[in-house]
């Protein structure tokens, strides 16, 4: 007998001391079958941890899932455009202000991602005339370092295209 056949008939054996039955199974009813046994629920010592967002449109999750005890897991929490991530809670209570929470799995969590909107228009766009500014315009003088965080796409688009000057001023409203 090959080693395939062997663990296919240690399977169906096993199938058919849980299900009380001796009778022949298809190779092909084994996921089925398997799927229809009753297990008796998540082994001890092995913890789920669920994560989701307090607003769909606020962002999105990911990590989480089953894991064995002391393992550490990773919760991560990534803001959309216009909206602020403000901590991980967990029954009401914020358990971490990091984007990403590294924690060791000793029981089942469930961990929500609070997020909250910004203001709709956050960033005014001002183009000052020559008369103010006293000086030519010059293309890619704008300094963009103190907006990097929130930066909203269409003005990093003229960023990135050279359509800002230093007769530009960007400011939040």
């Amino acid at each position: 007998m090959s080693v395939q056949e062997t663990k296919l008939k240690a399977i169906a054996d096993a199938i058919r001391e849980k299900e009380g039955t001796t009778a022949p199974i298809r190779a092909n009813d084994f996921p089925s079958r398997i799927l229809a046994l009753e297990t008796g629920g998540v082994p001890e010592g092995v913890y789920t941890i669920t994560l989701s967002s307090s607003d769909e449109a606020g962002g999105t999750v990911s990590g989480g899932g089953v894991a064995s005890d002391g393992t550490l897991l990773a919760a991560v929490a990534e803001a959309a455009d216009r909206y602020e991530f403000e901590g991980w809670q967990e029954d009401g209570e914020t358990v971490s202000a990091d984007t990403t929470y590294i924690f060791p799995a000793t029981a089942d969590r469930v961990l929500t991602a609070k997020f909250t909107e910004t203001s709709n228009s956050p960033w005014m766009l001002t183009t000052l005339p020559a008369s103010v500014t006293g000086r030519m315009c010059r293309l890619g003088a704008i300094n963009l370092l103190p907006y990097r965080r929130a930066l909203p796409p269409h003005i990093a688009q003229m960023v990135l295209t050279g359509q800002l000057s230093s007769c530009h001023r960007l400011h939040q409203v």
